[in-house]
């Protein structure tokens, strides 16, 4: 949550904040990058869903990230929990890079109990045929993690 008067998500009444606020809800792929024990940048396509804080009508909150269970990332969040996020941009605008730390959340619900992210993956998933319903698919990424962005640039 964020301090009276102190939001992360650019201003919604600009073209950037529109924008940004656009792809957060609908955009299926966003870029986590981690950085290596040797410094090496290691950006990876991930699913997510924006979560809003309840009582933020500026509409700052956090990604949440169900991760494969047996990735490398997962002994970089631990050792190096600071990462960054960005979309895809083909045209060149909304541009957005938020960065952030990684929390690991034990005992959270599986993928597919989380509604907002069934409704955003399953149909996707449907339409990739993989034959696999959502729970079956996301078993292997059964670590959860919320990263909640200290500071995002745009433009």
């Amino acid at each position: 949550m964020t301090a009276a008067n102190t939001h992360i998500l650019p201003d919604p009444a600009t073209p950037l904040g529109e924008t940004v606020r656009r792809r957060l809800r609908e955009e299926s792929i966003i870029w986590l990058t981690t950085v290596s024990g040797t410094g090496t940048p290691q950006p990876n396509p991930v699913w997510f869903l924006w979560q809003q804080d309840p009582d933020s009508n500026w509409g700052d909150g956090s990604f949440l990230i169900f991760n494969d269970n047996s990735s490398a990332r997962l002994r970089t969040f631990a050792e190096r929990p600071r990462v960054a996020l960005h979309f895809n941009s083909i045209q060149g605008d909304g541009i957005t890079v938020f960065t952030g730390d990684v929390e690991v959340l034990e005992g959270h619900p599986a993928a597919h109990e989380v509604p907002a992210y069934a409704a955003k993956y399953g149909p996707l998933l449907e339409a990739m045929g993989t034959g696999k319903g959502l729970a079956e698919f996301m078993e292997k990424y059964s670590v959860v993690t919320r990263i909640r962005p200290v500071k995002v640039r745009g433009f």
